[in-house]
């Protein structure tokens, strides 16, 4: 049997060529979230790392 090389395989490839950046980012160092609580307001204010995380491995 031939294999015949067609634009969906190449496709396929590519997608999870780019997946496996994103993959093992998040499997080393995984999100982190940091929340404030300010006591004499009550505010509360959170931040997470998620869209640089994605921003620093995005092709």
């Amino acid at each position: 049997m031939i294999f015949e090389l067609r634009p969906a395989h190449v496709a396929r490839a590519l997608a999870a060529l780019c997946a496996v950046p994103i993959l093992w980012t998040f499997a080393v160092e995984g999100i982190t979230t940091t929340t404030e609580y300010d006591y004499s307001t009550g505010e509360v204010s959170s931040s997470s790392d998620l869209g640089s995380q994605i921003g620093s491995v995005a092709i």
